[in-house]
C-alpha cells in the first residue's frame, strides 16, 4: 500500500491554497524506539489510561488505524468528535491526520535511538486552513500542546517502565518488524519474555514468604520474577506477580479488584499464584507460571515463549514442561 510522507501531504494541501502553522515537541527518555512505537500503536490503552479522550475504532488493520476520538477540550471541558487516521510512513515514523471543519491537522512523529536504551521522540504538528480561518491557528496550537502534555503525562511512564525491564534482561515480543495496531488488541497474550542469558525459573525460600508482610516484594526487585504479598483479614497470604506478562505494566495492591488484579494499562484480569494458609501452600494453576513446592523452597517457572500465544486455546503451564 503506497503511503505518503508528512512533507508530501503538506505539499499537496499547500497546492490547494492551505497555509500551515507548525510547531515541534521533543522528548528524550530511557527506553527503546520500539517502546515508543508500541505506545503509539497500542490501541487498547487509550480508553484505560487516558481520561480526557475516548476512542471508538472504525478500522483497525496491521498498519492502519481509523478512530473517532471523543476529545475533551482543555479548559472548556466539553467533548468533540474528531476522526483520526494513522499509519506508518516508515519505521518509527507514524503519521496522524485529523480534520475539523475548515482545519486539517497533520502530525509527524519520529523516534530515534540516540544512546543505548535512550530514545529521542520528535513530534511535529502542522495546522492548516485557508484565508481568515488561520486567525484561529494559535488557539488550536494551544489546545494541541495541552492535549499532548496530558497524553505524555500518562504515556511516558509506560515507555520508561519497559525501558527499566529491558535493563533487567526482559524483551518484548512483536510479530512484525514494526508494531501492528491489530497485534496490540490481543490482551490475552504474554509478550514479555526473558533474554536467553537469563534463566526462566527462580526459587524463593519458604521462610521469606511466611515472614513477609502485607505489600512486601519477594523474589527479584522487578520483572516477571518479582512478586508481592497481600494478607487478608483471616491472615491468609496471596502471592501475586508484580509485572503484567502481557506488556510489562507494574502491578501492586492498588490494582486489586476483589479477587483479582486489574492491569492498569489494558484492564487485563490477573490471578494470584499461591495462597498461603498458615504453613500450607496452595498453588493456583496458571498459563504463564508453574510452581513447585520442595522442603525449603517454592520454585517458580515462567513459560517464556511468546509464540506459544499465537494459537488458542491456552493450557496451564506444568513445571515439567
Amino acid at each position: 500500500m503506497p503511503k505518503k510522507s508528512y512533507q508530501h501531504l503538506k505539499t499537496l494541501f499547500e497546492k490547494r491554497g492551505f497555509k500551515f502553522r507548525n510547531f515541534c515537541i521533543t522528548f528524550v527518555g530511557d527506553y527503546s524506539p520500539d517502546d515508543a512505537d508500541w505506545n503509539y500503536k497500542d490501541v487498547k490503552h487509550l480508553n484505560v489510561v487516558h481520561k480526557n479522550i475516548h476512542g471508538i475504532q472504525a478500522i483497525t488493520t496491521s498498519d492502519v488505524l481509523c478512530n473517532i476520538n471523543l476529545q475533551k477540550i482543555p479548559i472548556f471541558g466539553f467533548e468533540i468528535p474528531m476522526t483520526l487516521f494513522s499509519y506508518d510512513a516508515s519505521k518509527y515514523n507514524p503519521i496522524y491526520i485529523s480534520t475539523l471543519g475548515p482545519y486539517i491537522i497533520i502530525v509527524n512523529t519520529l523516534s530515534e535511538l540516540i544512546n543505548k536504551n535512550q530514545t529521542k521522540v520528535t513530534t511535529t504538528f502542522s495546522i492548516g486552513s485557508k484565508g481568515f480561518f488561520r486567525i484561529i491557528h494559535p488557539i488550536i496550537e494551544y489546545i494541541l500542546k495541552k492535549n499532548n502534555e496530558d497524553l505524555m503525562r500518562d504515556d511516558i511512564p509506560m515507555r520508561v517502565r519497559r525501558g527499566q525491564l529491558r535493563k533487567n534482561n526482559h524483551i518484548f515480543y512483536k510479530n512484525t518488524n514494526s508494531y501492528s495496531f491489530e497485534f496490540t488488541e490481543d490482551t490475552d497474550r504474554s509478550n514479555v519474555y526473558l533474554n536467553k542469558n537469563k534463566k526462566n525459573f527462580i526459587k524463593i525460600n519458604k521462610q521469606k514468604i511466611l515472614e513477609a508482610k502485607n505489600g512486601n516484594i519477594i523474589g527479584e526487585e522487578n520483572g516477571v520474577f518479582s512478586f508481592f504479598v497481600t494478607i487478608d483479614k483471616e491472615g491468609k497470604k496471596k502471592i501475586w506477580p508484580s509485572t503484567c506478562s502481557h506488556e510489562g505494566a507494574p502491578l501492586n495492591k492498588k490494582c486489586l479488584k476483589h479477587s483479582f488484579l486489574m492491569c492498569p494499562w489494558h484492564n487485563k484480569k490477573i490471578n494470584y499464584l499461591i495462597e498461603v494458609n498458615k504453613q500450607n501452600f496452595n498453588l493456583k494453576p496458571n498459563i504463564d507460571y508453574a510452581m513447585k513446592i520442595t522442603e525449603n523452597f517454592v520454585n517458580f517457572k515462567y513459560r517464556n515463549n511468546p509464540k506459544y500465544y499465537d494459537k488458542k486455546p491456552y493450557k496451564f503451564l506444568k513445571y515439567e514442561d
